[in-house]
């Protein structure tokens, strides 16, 4: 069995669309525009969002961690 296309739906701050998968594929862009996302969504439905087996983008949330509080 190979994964041959990935679609987001409601998905962080991805659009709603399909991103097709090859034999070698390459998830290439600038900071924020959503590599980790693609890779959190198929990481979630191939565990079945098990947290004992799901390991998500730990950088965002430890980089959320160390921001400063915005001023209000």
């Amino acid at each position: 069995m190979r994964m041959v296309q990935v679609s987001t739906v409601h998905w962080g701050l991805l659009p709603i669309g399909d991103v097709r998968i090859g034999s070698v594929t390459l998830l290439g862009g600038e900071s924020g525009s959503g590599k980790s996302s693609i890779i959190d969504a198929m990481i979630a439905v191939m565990t079945g969002n098990e947290t004992r087996f799901a390991r998500y983008n730990s950088a965002q949330t430890e980089s959320q961690s160390h921001r400063r509080p915005s001023a209000a």
